[in-house]
């Protein structure tokens, strides 16, 4: 009942479905609907790179911001804040690094489905994000081999 809906709806007119179409025949009807119609779209997505290529790349981006706002948080906002009193800088540079952090567990914890990591290369992992220069240890142990 739902693939007939579907392709009437897909069609935008009444067609007649026999009740014993099966999952082969409508993929082939409609691949062939939709290469006819979007020829340019086809070929546009048919040769991307796979999804997880592209999900590592951001994830080593933000990895990259995080390690960097906790250098910038540990080595000039907290000298600042003791040394100068000067308590501004810890609160910009701890809200950027707050965030990165939180990104970073999450884009963790994502990656560890789809890239079938064990518990053990999620917890370096995870503890990396917390140690200064443990992101970027993690991104050329783990991140860079993937791409």
């Amino acid at each position: 009942m739902v693939k007939a809906t579907f392709i009437r709806y897909f069609f935008k007119k009444k067609v007649k479905i026999p009740n014993e179409i099966n999952g082969h025949l409508l993929g082939k009807l409609i691949a062939n609907k939709i290469f006819k119609r979007d020829r340019h779209l086809f070929h546009k997505f048919a040769f991307q790179k796979p999804l997880k290529m592209n999900f590592l790349k951001v994830f080593r981006w933000i990895s990259m911001a995080e390690g960097i706002s906790l250098l910038v948080l540990l080595g000039i906002a907290m000298p600042l804040k003791y040394s100068f009193d000067l308590p501004q800088m810890v609160a910009f540079v701890g809200m950027i690094h707050g965030i990165l952090f939180v990104a970073y567990v999450g884009f963790a914890w994502v990656c560890k489905f789809k890239l079938n990591w064990s518990y053990a290369v999620l917890f370096v992992v995870l503890v990396a994000a917390v140690l200064p220069f443990g992101t970027f240890y993690a991104d050329r142990k783990y991140f860079k081999k993937n791409l």
